[in-house]
């Protein structure tokens, strides 16, 4: 599972590397506590994320992160058009990888559970919810990211044409469709836009979250939006602020005092408050990693590092890991100590293929050209 905008690049910024790094971890927290809480009903602590009491997840850092790469990484290279829809194919068969892996529990798990997984309806004729997987519609519980992916790479020749002619012009296009996904939602209500029975998320609309950061990645700003913070270290403070009452807010549902609240307030369609919080997540992680500058060669950092990047294999592999792991721990009934030992094992399995991604990209790099073209 090679994943080409996770190559290590001299040139490019560790801490872009770290806030992958943090949306995996914010992602590994908000969906082994999601299934604990709903299926099985713990009702005891969890770790808080800025997701988890606020209005965005940390699907949006992901998706955000993986624009940037893509915008930095391929554009580089000959044939960027080629390499996008290429690695679309590879993250296809990673999906249904995935797919094939977990399917099999449909036949397992009670119908309580399978409820909120949605796997069952892949099995069961005339398999039109597995029909509408394989078109890139719908999805079982936690897949709807990656099909998200594969989409946006699918649409991610159209985006370098635009932007070869102007990014402003990428940038235009991308708001203004993003912008009609939110009309149609109040419109025909966002159940009817997604045309979805399960779980997934309107490509264009989501659009805006990765192909923004492209344009971004492409110019290669995050030089300058790290010395921006570094010249303001009080923003980082007010922009921790707000999160603080956006939290706040969160967890007294003052949203509810908003006219059309779901509307402006879902994550299927990256509704307005959706997208404003998920910027405001990223920028504060990216004024407290200005903020700590000076310690980022300590080993939690590092750790963050190389699960940022391997974040895709990290983040694939999760999949089935967290639906055993709930079903597991969630039978068991040990309350915070099975919350914690869930999690525990999930971030250490998730360290370990993060290790082994570092060491095979660093056997590669080692391997003399000879060899390497022997190999090929």
């Amino acid at each position: 599972m090679a994943c080409p905008e996770e190559t290590i690049v001299m040139e490019r910024d560790q801490r872009i590397d770290i806030l992958r790094g943090i949306a995996i971890v914010t992602i590994l927290l908000n969906h082994i506590s999601i299934p604990l809480r709903t299926l099985f009903h713990y009702h005891g602590p969890t770790i808080p994320t800025l997701t988890q009491y606020g209005y965005s997840s940390a699907a949006s850092l992901f998706v955000a992160m993986s624009g940037y790469m893509v915008g930095m990484v391929y554009l580089k290279r000959p044939s960027p058009m080629k390499a996008a829809v290429k690695r679309a194919g590879e993250l296809y068969v990673i999906n249904l990888i995935v797919l094939a892996v977990i399917v099999p529990l449909a036949y397992a798990a009670p119908p309580a559970l399978d409820s909120y997984w949605k796997l069952r309806p892949m099995v069961e004729p005339p398999f039109a919810a597995l029909i509408r997987f394989l078109t890139l519609l719908d999805a079982p519980a936690f897949l709807d990211v990656l099909q998200l992916y594969v989409a946006l790479l699918l649409l991610t020749p159209v985006a370098i044409l635009l932007l070869r002619r102007s990014p402003l012009l990428l940038a235009g296009c991308s708001i203004l469709l993003w912008a009609a996904m939110q009309v149609a939602g109040v419109v025909f209500t966002p159940d009817t836009v997604l045309l979805s029975n399960g779980h997934s998320l309107n490509v264009l609309a989501w659009q805006l979250t990765f192909f923004l950061p492209l344009i971004a990645g492409a110019l290669r700003l995050h030089h300058r939006i790290f010395a921006w913070f570094e010249a303001r270290p009080a923003a980082t403070a007010w922009i921790w602020g707000a999160l603080a009452v956006s939290a706040l807010a969160r967890i007294v549902a003052a949203e509810r005092v908003l006219p059309l609240t779901y509307e402006l307030v879902n994550r299927p369609l990256n509704s307005p408050v959706w997208l404003f919080h998920s910027v405001l997540v990223l920028a504060g992680y990216i004024g407290l990693l200005t903020w700590l500058r000076g310690h980022l060669q300590l080993w939690p950092f590092q750790l963050l590092a190389s699960l940022g990047r391997n974040s895709l294999n990290v983040f694939a592999a999760s999949i089935p890991l967290i639906y055993v792991l709930s079903w597991g721990f969630g039978s068991l009934d040990w309350g915070f100590a099975g919350y914690l030992l869930a999690f525990a094992t999930l971030l250490g399995l998730s360290l370990a293929i993060a290790a082994w991604g570092d060491r095979r990209k660093h056997r590669k790099k080692a391997r003399p050209p000879v060899a390497a073209s022997q190999a090929a």
